[in-house]
């Protein structure tokens, strides 16, 4: 007779590991609106894209953002609600954008009373600028608000800047 002689092994069952949000400003303390990326170049006639992002945020229901720069060296172009405030399913409406010279003032709130607001790490809004000039230009979050769905406001811990530094497009060289 024969004898079964295999003997089991423990196998190696993976773990899974988290994914790092994108939008993580890796700031404290939270809540944290930065600019991402933090610094970033173009050529002039290049239109830049910037993402504003919260971090750490709880019960948000809505936002009022402003962003400034260097108008000699970018122009506002458009901005647009990121997917985060609605993330928890309520109903998103915006006013603005309001462009100055080298600013803009762009405000999201979110409507009804049934669900919370959004919580945890997100994009708030993308922001595309014009290189209009050369040289290196802060881009900055000015006096922002965030609120919770009844209007109070949530103290914002930090702020991180960004930047954009546009450059003379190389000339192209002619070979005969």
């Amino acid at each position: 007779t024969a004898t079964d002689t295999t003997t089991a092994t423990p196998t190696d069952t993976a773990t899974p590991t988290p994914t790092p949000n994108p939008y993580a400003c890796n700031a404290t303390p939270a809540p944290t609106l930065c600019v991402q990326p933090s610094s970033q170049g173009a050529f002039i006639g290049d239109t830049v894209t910037i993402d504003v992002a919260v971090d750490g945020v709880n019960d948000l229901g809505g936002y009022a953002l402003s962003l400034s720069w260097d108008p000699s060296v970018l122009d506002f172009v458009s901005v647009t609600n990121g997917p985060f405030l609605g993330s928890s399913g309520r109903t998103v409406s915006c006013n603005g954008p309001f462009p100055g010279t080298g600013t803009f003032d762009f405000t999201c709130v979110t409507l009804g009373a049934e669900l919370a607001g959004a919580s945890g790490t997100g994009l708030l809004a993308t922001v595309k600028l014009a290189a209009v000039g050369p040289g290196l230009s802060p881009v900055a979050v000015g006096a922002s608000t965030l609120v919770n769905p009844l209007g109070a406001n949530i103290a914002i811990g930090s702020m991180r800047h960004g930047s954009v530094l546009v450059d003379v497009p190389p000339t192209p060289t002619v070979t005969l």
